[in-house]
């Protein structure tokens, strides 16, 4: 039998709240001692919704402009998604 594995650890960073969802800028660990930060962009009204991996192009700004933060506003698609009822879920 394989060894349960425990749930990944998760660190909350920073929280930010606007009027349809809440930002949190979070940092889990992928692997042992590797931890990755995110954004993770919940829905106000969450409670069971679908869920988006947003992945970020090769600039700047990194995770950091689809979740709303950056200056390409044709690039903040999970705060699109969220205002729109996913939770999404943006890494570096």
């Amino acid at each position: 039998p394989t060894k349960p594995q425990a749930p990944p650890s998760v660190r909350l960073l920073l929280r930010e709240e606007f009027s349809s969802y809440e930002r949190f800028k979070i940092s889990y660990e992928a692997e042992r001692g590797d931890f990755v930060p995110a954004w993770l962009l919940v829905p106000k009204q969450a409670s069971r919704c679908p869920a988006a991996l947003c992945l970020h192009q090769t600039q700047r700004y990194g995770k950091d402009e689809p979740a709303g933060i950056g200056t390409r506003y044709t690039l903040h698609y999970a705060k699109e998604l969220a205002q729109r009822g996913f939770v999404t879920l943006a890494p570096d």
